[in-house]
């Protein structure tokens, strides 16, 4: 099985930064740009924390970064609330961004009324992006 390592990119400006079709384990996601994403990541199968995050930057961390080392002081995670409807059903995908499912995900994150889908974990997600590491 061959291993993918996907090193110092940026990833900006889509509906999905990446998307993970299969359940391929052991790819190395490190030291990545991610902002202004509609969804940082999607899987369409179980997760993508099959592979190994770290160091990546996601403009939607909401953690701290208490001793200044410019790593979080916890672990990016992201789940899938109703983000998932979109994915997977092209009917619903007209839909996206309306105010209805905006409030409809404001309130499956705020009061659960089903199990959210795990997508990743990076242990040690930069705090703050250093804008020389992106190659223009």
């Amino acid at each position: 099985e061959k291993i993918n390592t996907i090193i110092g990119n940026e990833i900006a400006f889509c509906r999905s930064g990446m998307f993970f079709h299969t359940n391929q384990e052991g790819n190395l996601i490190k030291e990545n740009y991610f902002h202004n994403n509609l969804t940082q990541v999607t899987a369409q199968g179980k997760t993508a924390n099959f592979n190994k995050w770290e160091g990546n930057y996601f403009d939607d961390y909401q953690g701290f970064d208490r001793d200044n080392d410019n790593i979080g002081d916890t672990p990016y995670e992201l789940y899938n609330y109703v983000e998932h409807l979109w994915d997977f059903k092209k009917e619903v995908r007209f839909f996206y961004g309306a105010p209805l499912l905006v409030i409809l995900d404001f309130l499956e994150r705020l009061a659960p009324f089903s199990e959210p889908k795990f997508i990743l974990r990076d242990k040690t997600p930069k705090y703050i992006w250093e804008s020389q590491n992106v190659i223009n």
